[in-house]
């Protein structure tokens, strides 16, 4: 059997990106010769890593049974100031993997979806995230280690109705710990929620850093929400015969944080903040090198709300 090369995992991180994707399709997206790649799709699925299907005239490539042992990971982020360790284990994962490419999301619910289907390897995002992307997933996405705890509050306005959050995430579970009075508006980005705040769409918005200090500096009262973990590390099970190295690297990289703080002006252009409020906001958090499962289950109840809120669901979800 031919080895697999570089262009031979990007072909395949295309076909998983788009598939069912066409020849023509792939040809565009990698800049590539029609032959060069024709001659490598039917390669690989020979070895049984892509799928060719003829639909009417047209060839259709899809993602085959192997799975590609994952030279190149792909680790999604949020934008927030959240995960200043962050450089230290993209620097410990290359002991293991040849790239790692860190991927940063406005969304938790789509970084999650994105794990559950395996577009990306790893991902930094809230726990109530993660939990529903396992059930989603069929058991595909896994907790694999600690995270960033703090970080989080409820903005107050002057004027408007109800809060702003997003969609199963921490600041959810935020809302749903003080018992924030509906009705409940969902937005997909920080700043998203921070406008809704100036223009009175909403009493309260509930934002992480460094939203929140943004919204403090602009008059906004805040209070501090009381939850001790926020976004915490997941994996997609394509990689789970690493999972507990993963996991190891992890703790080592929260401990050359504490060691050696962070390069405060890559991650600025990493997560496209500004440095000052980078600087200012990423000591609100507190970091875990473990995953703190016994304050899951303390605060297991609240989750589950969080994961399917019955009222906001039945209301939301039929027509």
């Amino acid at each position: 059997m031919e080895d697999v090369d570089k262009i031979d995992i990007e072909i395949l991180e295309a076909v998983e990106r788009f598939s069912p994707v066409t020849l023509s399709e792939l040809v565009r997206a990698l800049g590539l010769s029609k032959s060069s790649v024709w001659k490598r799709i039917r390669k690989l699925s020979i070895q049984g890593f892509v799928e060719i299907r003829k639909q009417g005239g047209t060839l259709l490539i899809l993602k085959g049974a192997k799975d590609l042992p994952v030279r190149i990971l792909r680790l999604g982020i949020l934008r927030a100031s959240e995960y200043p360790y962050i450089l230290h284990f993209r620097r410990a994962l290359k002991d293991i993997y040849d790239d790692v490419k860190i991927i940063v999301y406005d969304e938790a619910f789509k970084l999650a979806l994105d794990l559950a289907s395996g577009r990306i390897h790893l991902g930094m995002a809230p726990v109530p995230s993660l939990l529903l992307a396992h059930r989603a997933s069929l058991g595909r996405v896994k907790i694999v280690g600690g995270g960033s705890g703090g970080g989080s509050g409820i903005a107050v306005g002057n004027s408007g109705q109800g809060h702003a959050t997003t969609m199963a995430s921490t600041m959810e579970l935020c809302a749903e710990h003080e018992g924030l009075e509906g009705p409940r508006i969902y937005m997909r980005r920080g700043d998203k929620l921070l406008e809704a705040l100036r223009k009175g769409v909403v009493k309260k918005a509930v934002l992480w850093e460094p939203y929140l200090t943004l919204a403090r500096e602009e008059g906004f009262d805040v209070i501090e929400c009381d939850l001790p973990f926020c976004c915490v590390l997941g994996g997609h099970v394509s990689i789970s015969d690493r999972f507990e190295k993963i996991k190891e690297l992890f703790a080592l990289s929260i401990s050359r944080l504490r060691a050696l703080g962070f390069d405060s002006s890559s991650y600025s252009n990493l997560v496209s903040l500004p440095r000052p409020l980078i600087e200012k906001t990423a000591r609100s958090y507190t970091f875990l090198e473990e995953t703190p499962i016994n304050e899951i289950k303390r605060l297991w109840n609240e989750l589950s709300k969080v994961i399917l809120p019955k009222e906001l669901t039945l209301k939301e979800a039929f027509i």
